[in-house]
Formats: C-alpha cells, structure tokens, sequence
C-alpha cells in the first residue's frame, strides 16, 4: 500500500508506505531529483496489516 502527497507541509511530495509485516513508513521527499529524491525512511507506525486501503 502507497500513497503519496505533501505529508510534512514542505512543499516536496512525500510517500507513505506500508509493507507486508504492517509497519508504515513516510520517506520525506528532498526537492531533488534522481537518486537522493526521497530521505531515509521513518517508521511511523505498526500493526497496520489489517488495513489494504488509505481512505
């Protein structure tokens, strides 16, 4: 599950990801593009295997 948009406010597409063992991810985007485009990932939360759609 991905989506993407402006989650930090700064201006840059950000994208937010979960993966199959259900903890999600927001990889802030740099302004930059090709490699480098998108920071390390910060987990923001668990246990969201439950879910297969952001509403």
């Amino acid at each position: 599950m991905v989506a993407v948009g402006d989650y930090d406010g700064d201006g840059h597409p950000d994208l937010l990801a979960r993966v199959p063992s259900g903890s999600f991810y927001l990889f802030k985007g740099t302004g930059r593009s090709g490699p480098g485009t998108l920071a390390a990932p910060v987990r923001i939360g668990t246990d969201w295997n439950m879910y297969d759609l952001l509403g």
